[in-house]
């Protein structure tokens, strides 16, 4: 394992689950319609 591999891959996750977590929020303000989070995760 490569340490620096996985602090990005950390830190993209932390991102990632941001990014979800603001489009959730817009989303349901916006249209109330559920978010497909597995195509935000597998960017």
């Amino acid at each position: 394992w490569n340490a620096d591999a996985v602090e990005k891959r950390e830190f993209a996750g932390k991102k990632a689950k941001l990014a979800a977590a603001e489009l959730g929020k817009l989303s349901r303000r916006v249209s109330g319609k559920p978010v497909n989070f597995n195509a935000i995760c597998h960017h």
